[in-house]
């Protein structure tokens, strides 16, 4: 493994420790420290906070990793459980084409770039294989940007919608309101968090590949900024 892939693999191991330890200060912060003027809000940092300590602990269970190599773009679970195949995203990844040819491209590249040989748990999206035009394949990744289009102008019509009923009310105090505003904002970045350190890698990675945009640097540092987004000091 090169220098710059190990330095890769320390930086997702300190952010899932990282995850882990300051999230559980936050855990315990909120029990201990949190005021009664934060009201609701406190109960969703708590939701927050153990959602993103599972977060932690399902990546490292699962520990996937990303590669592309030529136009397909893969992912595999590199962990003890891969021969047992117990990744199963692979059932909603699988198109029913033969993926043999992929396979034997991607394992040795694998097994070059990090020393480990695994032929089982990989999910791959194979594009343009023998210049041929997948449509299951572009259908899937359509759906994953629908989808993902969908979240962000969700989250931001409700956003716009709530700083404007806030700046518009007349019937709270001035302290509310400006306790609301406050609260309403930090709830705006750590929306923003999932969108810079998750929907823009995955839009990189799924689409690169498909729309045959040059560069694999991008593959090999997603999962460490993955794992920046459970990382309570970047919310």
């Amino acid at each position: 493994m090169s220098s710059f892939l190990e330095v890769v693999e320390f930086i997702e191991d300190a952010n899932s420790i990282a995850g882990i330890v300051l999230n559980s200060i936050l855990l315990i912060a909120i029990k201990r420290f949190s005021r009664p003027q934060l009201g609701t809000y406190k109960h969703l940092l708590t939701i927050f906070a153990s959602v993103d300590i599972f977060l932690v602990i399902l990546h490292n269970v699962v520990h996937p990793n990303v590669m592309r190599v030529g136009n397909i773009h893969c992912v595999v679970t590199d962990t003890v459980f891969d021969d047992k195949v117990v990744n199963c995203l692979t059932l909603l990844a699988e198109t029913g084409h033969d993926h043999t040819a992929a396979l034997s491209e991607v394992i040795p590249e694998y097994e070059r770039k990090y020393g480990r040989h695994i032929e089982k748990a990989w999910i791959l999206n194979d594009h343009w294989r023998d210049g041929q035009f997948d449509v299951t394949l572009i259908t899937i990744v359509s759906l994953l940007n629908v989808i993902m289009v969908i979240s962000l102008t969700t989250t931001t019509t409700l956003a716009v919608l709530t700083f404007h009923h806030i700046r518009t009310s007349s019937k709270v105090s001035a302290q509310a309101v400006e306790l609301q505003r406050l609260l309403l904002f930090m709830l705006c970045a750590q929306a923003a968090v999932p969108c810079i350190f998750v929907y823009t890698p995955y839009v990189i990675c799924i689409d690169g590949a498909f729309f045959d945009i040059p560069g694999t640097l991008f593959h090999d540092i997603t999962i460490p900024i993955l794992t920046c987004f459970p990382d309570p000091k970047n919310s």
